[in-house]
């Protein structure tokens, strides 16, 4: 049961992407954000996705190890799954704002683009 508590969280871990999500918040929210597009977006998350998985995984590791100790081993790995869930639908709102405010800004533009050229009578 530890070996599949501890394959369950590494899992977890290894689809949460932690060192993805801080790039493309940085990416997004500050200078490189066309720059991210396809070179710099893949020379950016390969360090870090390496970087942050190994890390990620032996904490996850000792963790469940620890808790393997306990008898409630199962409530911990789901507050664990619980939490990611909610990262990552934390991220997925961000990420919906953040188009909204965009597609909002391109039709704005669009827009006064539009009255500009109309025709005055």
């Amino acid at each position: 049961m530890c070996m599949c508590m501890y394959v369950i969280c590494k899992y977890v871990c290894i689809y949460l992407y932690v060192c993805m999500y801080v790039c493309m918040y940085v990416c997004n929210m500050y200078v490189c954000m066309h720059a991210c597009m396809q070179a710099f977006m893949y020379a950016c998350m390969q360090p870090c996705m390496y970087a942050c998985m190994q890390p990620c995984m032996y904490a996850c590791m000792y963790v469940c190890i620890y808790i393997c100790n306990m008898y409630e081993y199962m409530y911990a790995c789901v507050v664990y799954i619980l939490h990611v869930a909610y990262l990552l639908l934390v991220h997925y709102i961000y990420m919906c704002v953040y188009l909204f405010i965009c597609l909002k800004a391109c039709i704005s533009s669009y827009l006064s683009y539009r009255m500009r050229r109309l025709p005055k009578y």
